[in-house]
């Protein structure tokens, strides 16, 4: 059906959009119809072949235009003529004086406000360059004094640094930037003075010399701490207190320690970095207890249990091993968990794709992305296969989970079936009685088989599992849609004929080829192509029809979507269309219903069909010449005689039996009123107006009366005495002739030499104008059918161009589709 669009719905584009190969749709009032043409098409004959001269308004003589000049109106002629664009000088205006002080080299316009005029003049940068001078020279004594302080600063010494403190920066490092410490080191100076002083005054002993010195150190340990100590400062090297105990210095690393205790050289507690305590020598050579207060390294007993039941293991284990071996013996395999199993899930649609921006409550583990096949629920309650017959039933708890929402049942020694949202647990039974795990025995473990029934479903892509005491099934994945989208709807628009058309002739009407330059276009219109999901990217189809050609089905990037196709594409007004070419397939036919090709457009959600409408008619005849319908000059001849070549058609007298005069068909001729036509295939009774209604347009045939009409084909076979004449159709008449055999003519006179199919062969010798009849074997009639033509005594060797003519006989509405002349 056509399609209607509001001037409002259409987007508007810039200039810079349009292309030379856009199309303008221009509509033929007088042919019914619509016509295109290219941009490129409109603008070489927008003002084709004429000049602005000859517009009325224009004067292109008075003055005659001269290089450079534009068009400019002249109010007083009320004309366009050819003048400048511009004044030929500033000097012209009526607010510039040009004349009074006339203008030189590197002067300017300058206003002057006493005589209200722009007047030549030069402006005065003095001032402006030499405040620029001044400025330029304040910031050079500036960044001087600021040098000579930076030097100044960085060449500032210490008296009483030690040689390489040569620097207020260095002495401040060296001090932990602490502005206490250098007091401090003051004070125990003095303090250290005074007590040397005493010292030497008392002259004193060894010991207190050594007391003095460790006071000493003591004051200078002071001061280390006080530096280390500060937030934020970083103590470097090592300090050690006594000659067993020590503090590194740590950036966290594992394989240094903060906490280091020594025997003998040797680590025997650690604590590193990264916060790892270390006991033993190494991690290869761990302690061992011995004694109760003793302690043993978790890697020792780890090691040690890690060998129960196994060669090597220590002595002490031997008792343990043997119980673990008995035990072995006496518990039977335990059945199968749900560790790993697959979980399949029922939907209520089958199996789609996920448009882009599609809802993923999985956050993306799931892997799956637009495009990816998936199940598709609808309804908001979902189903799992039932999982049999694994265990333990008597312990733990089983969980479901789809999305965030979970569901529990927890176990224990008696008969745990039971429902809770959606989860259910059945078959609880002893594990003696699996079909899944054969063979164990009874009394020892429980099954019980389990599933989601009816659980609810949150809308978007939902992962579904379950989880037992450790154990995991795998995950299976389903999209929950929520989409409102209904069908798809379409709409289609007129059919545009081709701008040019390639035309072929039989019997003088035009016909379409299947050249690609007769492209029918037109375009389908789309709504609601998709929800949240899609089928396939190919999303409308269609075939091609008896006459039209199929371009291929369309996907959703040929609408202007994307692979995948965005989420509720084409929805809430936002219509997607596509541009559909079909040309004339190569074929002999007459179209006049279902010209053009049917699209189908399926989604999850329904779908739709439409077709383009035309009332129009198509005449088509394909560059191949056909056997099979009737080709005016290419009508079968198989068997028949010697020679070669097929059948075609000429033009002769009016009447059953005109005197035979073959003429040379001109198909692109409108023929003699009491010929029959040929068109797409078909040899018709035919008074027809093919200039309305019809295309291509061709001759209007209505004028012509309702008489029979005639159609007549020459074979050119030698040694032919009979031979079978083929139709479908209808006809009310058929005669054969040998015009240039003279035998033939003279045995014919009454008939001007013409055998006729409806009557039989007379038996024997020529027929005769009492006994005109050739048909051997039953006459011909007018339904169609296989009717042997037989000559007599008489062959088409005897006819001086071997020439035998079959004359056919059509009344009002009769028509034949195919005809051959065989053995």
């Amino acid at each position: 059906m056509p399609v209607s669009v509001r001037l409002s719905e259409l987007s508007p584009i810039t200039q810079a959009q349009l292309t030379d190969s856009d199309l303008f749709l221009v509509t033929d009032s007088e042919a019914t119809s619509s016509k295109k043409l290219t941009l490129a098409i409109f603008k070489s004959h927008l003002f084709s072949g004429n000049s602005f001269a000859e517009f009325s308004d224009v004067d292109l003589s008075n003055p005659a235009p001269s290089d450079g000049q534009f068009l400019r109106y002249d109010a007083g002629n009320q004309r366009w003529k050819a003048g400048d664009i511009s004044l030929s000088s500033l000097g012209e205006l009526n607010d510039v004086d040009l004349s009074g002080t006339p203008p030189t080299e590197g002067q300017t316009l300058i206003w002057n406000n006493t005589g209200s005029k722009f007047e030549p003049g030069t402006i005065d940068l003095t001032p402006l360059q030499t405040q620029i001078t001044t400025v330029d020279h304040s910031l050079s004594a500036v960044d001087a004094r600021l040098q000579t302080a930076e030097t100044s600063v960085s060449n500032l010494e210490v008296a009483m640094a030690p040689e390489t403190l040569n620097s207020i920066n260095e002495l401040a490092q060296a001090l932990g930037d602490d502005p206490a410490a250098f007091a401090n080191l003051q004070t125990s100076h003095t303090s250290l003075g005074t007590r040397v002083a005493s010292i030497e005054g008392d002259n004193a002993t060894q010991t207190e010399l050594n007391d003095a010195v460790q006071s000493l150190m003591v004051s200078l340990g002071g001061l280390n701490a006080d530096k280390a100590n500060k937030s934020g400062d970083t103590f470097t090297g090592v300090v050690t207190i006594q000659d067993h105990f020590i503090v590194d210095d740590s950036n966290n690393l594992a394989t240094e320690y903060n906490l280091n205790i020594k025997s003998s050289g040797s680590s025997v507690f650690g604590v590193l970095g990264n916060g790892a305590v270390l006991l033993g020598n190494s991690v290869n050579a761990p302690f061992i207890a011995t004694q109760d207060h003793h302690a043993t390294s978790k890697k020792y007993v780890d090691d040690a249990i890690a060998l129960l039941g196994q060669e090597g293991s220590p002595p002490s284990m031997d008792t343990i091993n043997e119980l673990a071996s008995i035990l072995n013996k006496l518990v039977p395999t335990s059945p199968t968990t749900l560790d790993g199993l697959v979980v399949n899930i029922q939907v209520d649609d089958g199996t789609r794709r996920l448009c882009s921006n599609f809802f993923d409550n999985t956050g993306g583990t799931s892997g799956l992305v637009a495009g990816d096949q998936v199940k598709r629920n609808v309804g908001n309650m979902i189903t799992t296969e039932k999982i049999q017959d694994v265990g333990p039933g008597d312990s733990g708890t089983l969980t479901g989970n789809i999305h965030t929402d979970q569901a529990s049942l927890s176990f224990d020694d008696n008969v745990n079936n039971a429902t809770s949202s959606g989860l259910e647990v059945s078959d609880n039974k002893d594990a003696s009685l699996s079909t899944r795990d054969s063979g164990i025995q009874a009394d020892f473990y429980q099954i019980y088989d389990f599933r989601f029934v009816n659980a609810f479903s949150p809308a978007g892509l939902n992962e579904v599992f379950f989880t037992h005491s450790g154990s995991t099934t795998q995950s299976s994945y389903y999209y929950q849609d929520a989409s409102t989208v209904g069908a798809p709807s379409l709409t289609v628009s007129s059919v545009y004929t081709p701008s040019s058309q390639v035309v072929a002739y039989s019997s003088g009407i035009p016909h379409y080829t299947n050249s690609t330059d007769n492209d029918f276009t037109y375009v389908v219109f789309a709504d609601d192509m998709s929800g949240e999901v899609y089928d396939n990217h190919t999303v409308a189809t269609s075939s091609q029809t008896s006459g039209f050609t199929h371009e291929g089905n369309k996907t959703y990037t040929d609408f202007g979507g994307t692979n995948p196709p965005a989420k509720n594409f084409a929805r809430f007004g936002a219509t997607a269309s596509t541009e559909i070419t079909q040309y004339p397939r190569d074929v002999h036919t007459q179209v006049s219903n279902n010209q053009f090709s049917n699209w189908t457009m399926t989604t999850p959600y329904g779908s739709d069909s439409i077709r383009p409408s035309t009332s129009m008619t198509f005449n088509i005849m394909g560059s191949t010449a056909r056997t099979n319908v009737v080709d005016e000059d290419n009508i079968l001849v198989s068997g028949v005689g010697s020679g070669t070549g097929n059948a075609a058609r000429v033009g002769d007298g009016n009447g059953d039996n005109p005197i035979a005069n073959p003429l040379t068909w001109d198909a692109t001729v409108t023929p003699d009123n009491h010929e029959a036509i040929v068109v797409g295939g078909v040899l018709k009774h035919d008074v027809t107006d093919y200039s309305t209604g019809f295309r291509p347009a061709g001759p209007d045939l209505s004028g012509r009366t309702v008489n029979d009409q005639y159609a007549e084909f020459d074979i050119r076979r030698s040694g032919v005495s009979q031979f079978t004449i083929n139709y479908t159709g209808s006809c009310v008449g058929c005669w054969v002739s040998m015009p240039n055999n003279t035998a033939w003519q003279t045995s014919l006179s009454g008939t001007n030499g013409w055998a006729d199919m409806f009557q039989s062969y007379r038996g024997s010798g020529v027929p005769t104008s009492a006994e005109p009849g050739c048909s051997s074997g039953g006459v011909m009639d007018s339904n169609g059918g296989s009717f042997t033509c037989v000559f007599g005594t008489e062959s088409s060797s005897n006819d001086s161009e071997n020439r035998i003519l079959v004359r056919w006989k059509l009344a009002d509405d009769q028509s034949i589709t195919s005809m051959s002349f065989t053995a």
